[in-house]
């Protein structure tokens, strides 16, 4: 069990790099919502931008893309480890279905293809319900102490 003063430290040596640049540990679902909209509010302003015709240097495009996809990387990484998974469940998650719209696009049978697209489909949306909704696994895992229980001062020892 860790005790308040050991979790006071432990939030204490949390800093920004570590929280976003991060893949060891766990985050929980408010952890990785809280990601997620802050990367959606980036994404919004620089599409409000463009609609205003303001024009954005594509090196500048590269600069805010990059992070934030690395940083979205490593909260869904994060995630799968609250859940007990390793971050290679993001291979089936999000490359499995861009690989299959890529192969459907040269099925000439219309049905056959919207049945892939629907295996596509389905696949991303199990992966967005095993990331985003379902509650990670209670107490410590392989990966480290529950995010639940550091928040409410009872975690268990990592394993």
């Amino acid at each position: 069990m860790v005790n308040v003063s050991e979790r006071v430290r432990l939030d204490d040596t949390m800093n920004w790099t570590s929280f976003l640049f991060g893949i060891r540990g766990r985050f929980g679902r408010g952890q990785w919502w809280a990601v997620q909209l802050a990367g959606g509010l980036i994404v919004l302003v620089m599409m409000a931008i463009d609609a205003a015709g303001i024009i954005i240097p594509q090196g500048l495009l590269i600069l805010v893309a990059l992070p934030l996809a690395a940083v979205n990387l490593f909260a869904c990484i994060r995630r799968l480890h609250d859940r007990d998974k390793s971050g290679w469940w993001l291979l089936l998650f999000y490359v499995v279905p861009g690989v299959i719209d890529g192969v459907v696009k040269s099925i000439p049978s219309e049905p056959v293809a919207l049945l892939i697209e629907g295996v596509a489909l389905a696949i991303f949306a199990w992966g967005m319900v095993e990331i985003g909704f379902l509650r990670g696994s209670v107490g410590a895992n392989r990966y480290g102490s529950d995010p639940l229980a550091l928040e409410s001062g009872n975690a268990q020892a990592t394993p």
